[in-house]
């Protein structure tokens, strides 16, 4: 391991011949934590009254992770914060907590803020310079690759991260069918305070929509929200803008924690070069590629889950020992954050976290103590996290699930087969070296493999095809897999003795070979129109928003969108409807599923009017959809 400074991560060892009385000031806790409560207090107090909010506080909130001494690289400091806040992130969700304005986001960095401060004063003003200087973390010339990451996230998900209006927002998500349901989602916590597996039964009975999906996905982006608006939820509007930026930011940041986790490999300071070609590998994937189209294609939680669980291979073979409980703890975060984002994808994650364990040495477990309590505190606590996920699970029958059609547009299966394939032979041809784990890696994409056959043949013998969830965990499989092979290869260390290359040519082949890239995905000559909308979904959206509104003050239980166009499903339009009120229920559900039987958009207004439910229309489509003779009370529109 090249990161050996004493941190949290790795703890110092006594040194030969040490004296055994402590060299360094007696600790002073009493005007620490006094001072630290002070700096939590005003931290608080500028959360509460809106002057720490928007893309300052995500600032104020990078650096005061970015302080957390857990290693003294900074890349490793940013894979590490991202391992734990996977799987803090979605437990605060797990329950309402009576926070009011101050909110999850400004308790954590309250609490933040307030315990670097004592951290640095506990010792007293003559070790404050010294404990100070820890907080400053260690940049060498390979993080520039993050920096990188970070721009061309940036880039890549400006569409989302520079939306201007609700309608705008709206109509950058609402093409891909899904989105409705994740809007549902992440909306519902910002209302309730909490995941909708956990709230009572709806009032007009039933069960709420989605009770039975984990959300952990969800849970980050709300606490995104929250960070870039306040803990009080806006009109829809706001709220999609918010949505919109938040998705943008959580894809950007997945891609950058990768690149940061190949930087913190003990070989990347050693060969820069490869390793930022690595990068830009993994980044093209996520930002611009199949990850990419996924993401806006509707299955944002998959992609982020596939990401953590590339993040956990990046943990694990770094791991100086097996019980360290900083990195464990960061590992067993990304577990919980997978098994709360797309469960199949343990599949790959827990071999990938098994590998702390590899290769086995009687030597590699022996710790202190006080490592193995508290490495055990963060085993059973990871596994009370993957409980709560298929308690949340429980109701669906796997086998019936996994069988189910649906649409997901994925690469060649030859491509991807030729990656999965290529990682694992890239991992077997390594070598040991200084990280011994790295041939070990291979088992990960292998899992992966048999985990997605056997779904293939299950489906093959229930319905005689291969159909959506084949082909999502096989696409997962493949995104892990680049960052496996991403490893393997900067898993050797440089030869020596070999004919230097002239750092101009470095530079041009570096270069060249990140635009090639790139290029795989079509980045050059094009925006990422995956993102971009035209001026009719615009105020499609922009309709549908001013619906929702309308259906929201009416304060009825029941009640339809309809358009004269069909340039929306019906069946979605509602959905949409329901997502934005709040109101998305079995019972809702079921109502919206009649509309399938409509073959006409007057044939939607008639089945709605006939069971009586409310009917919300545009002004200019009264007429279109001959309405003039309905029932007052159940037709109502905007002005």
């Amino acid at each position: 391991m090249a990161d050996t400074a004493p941190t949290l991560d790795h703890p110092p060892a006594p040194a030969a011949g040490a004296r055994l009385r402590p060299a360094v000031p007696r600790p002073r806790p009493l005007p620490a934590l006094g001072a630290g409560a002070l700096v939590a207090v005003a931290v608080a107090l500028l959360r509460t009254t809106g002057v720490l909010g928007g893309y300052p506080a995500l600032v104020v909130a990078f650096l005061l992770v970015l302080a957390v001494p857990s290693s003294r690289l900074g890349s490793r400091r940013l894979l590490l914060a991202a391992g734990w806040a996977a799987g803090l992130l979605p437990a605060l969700w797990w329950w309402d907590l009576p926070l009011g304005q101050l909110g999850r986001v400004g308790l954590l960095l309250a609490v933040l803020a307030g315990g670097l401060t004592a951290s640095v004063l506990w010792r007293g003003p003559r070790a404050a310079r010294e404990r100070a200087a820890l907080l400053l973390p260690t940049w060498r010339a390979v993080d520039l690759a993050v920096a990188a990451a970070a721009a061309f996230g940036a880039v890549a998900c400006r569409g989302l991260l520079a939306v201007r209006d609700g309608a705008q927002a709206l109509a950058a998500v609402q093409p891909a069918w899904d989105n409705s349901a994740h809007v549902d989602m992440v909306l519902m916590l910002r209302r309730a305070g909490a995941v909708i597996p956990s709230l009572a039964a709806p009032a007009g009975g039933g069960t709420w929509k989605f009770a039975d999906y984990p959300e952990g996905h969800h849970a980050v982006v709300a606490t995104v929200m929250e960070l870039l608006g306040t803990a009080t939820p806006g009109s829809a509007a706001d709220e999609m803008v918010l949505y919109a930026r938040a998705q943008g930011f959580v894809l950007a940041a997945a891609a950058v924690v990768l690149v940061a986790g190949l930087c913190a490999l003990p070989t990347a300071p050693r060969r820069p070069a490869a390793t930022v070609l690595a990068a830009a590998g993994v980044s093209a994937v996520y930002l611009v590629g199949p990850g990419a189209s996924a993401y806006t294609s509707g299955f944002p939680n998959f992609v982020l889950g596939c990401a953590m669980a590339g993040a956990v291979l990046l943990l694990a073979v770094t791991v100086p020992r097996p019980l360290t409980p900083v990195p464990l703890a960061a590992i067993g975060g990304l577990l919980v954050g997978v098994a709360h984002s797309w469960v199949l994808l343990l599949a790959l994650a827990l071999p990938a976290a098994a590998l702390v364990a590899l290769p086995p040495r009687r030597a590699a477990w022996r710790a202190p103590r006080r490592d193995v309590v508290l490495s055990a505190l963060v085993v059973v606590l990871t596994a009370g996290g993957g409980l709560v996920a298929l308690l949340t699970l429980r109701r669906l029958a796997a086998a019936d699930v996994l069988v189910i059609p649906g649409g997901i547009a994925v690469p060649g299966a030859g491509l991807m087969l030729a990656v999965c394939l290529a990682a694992v032979a890239a991992a077997l041809l390594t070598g040991a070296g200084r990280t011994r784990r790295t041939p070990w890696t291979a088992v990960v994409p292998a899992a992966g493999l048999a985990t997605a056959g056997a779904v293939g043949v299950l489906q093959l013998r229930s319905t005689g095809e291969l159909s959506y969830y084949f082909w999502k965990l096989f696409l997962g499989v493949a995104l892990v897999a680049v960052v496996a092979l991403a490893v393997a290869l900067l898993g050797r260390s440089p030869r020596r003795g070999g004919p230097r290359v002239p750092r101009w040519q470095s530079v041009a082949a570096v270069a060249v070979g990140c635009l090639a890239l790139t290029q795989l995905h079509g980045l050059t000559g094009r925006s990422t129109g995956e993102l971009h909308v035209t001026p009719d979904q615009v105020a499609r959206a922009d309709a549908l928003l001013r619906a929702a509104e309308t259906a929201a003050a009416t304060g009825r239980p029941d009640v339809v969108y309809v358009r004269a166009d069909d340039a929306i499903h019906p069946v979605n339009a509602q959905q949409w409807l329901l997502a934005l009120t709040g109101t998305w229920t079995s019972a809702t559900e079921a109502g919206a599923t009649e509309l399938l039987a409509a073959a006409t958009p007057a044939d939607v207004a008639a089945i709605a009017l006939a069971r009586g439910a409310t009917v919300v229309v545009a002004p200019q489509d009264v007429a279109a959809l001959g309405l003039e003779d309905a029932p007052a009370d159940q037709v109502v529109t905007w002005g």
